[in-house]
């Protein structure tokens, strides 16, 4: 979960900064995100009964 949230204010800070030309950041917001979602749902899985 905090790894989607990072992801997520890392996105906004470079949309209100004016990043948005950098790839790195915005890939790494991205790859934080989708880390994060998946980590989340094996978490989720190993939780649930099925």
């Amino acid at each position: 979960m905090t790894l989607i949230l990072v992801g997520v204010i890392l996105l906004v800070v470079s949309y209100v900064a004016g990043l948005t030309i950098y790839r790195p950041v915005l890939l790494t917001a991205v790859a934080a995100i989708i880390t994060g979602t998946i980590l989340h749902v094996r978490s989720v899985k190993r939780q649930s009964k099925y």
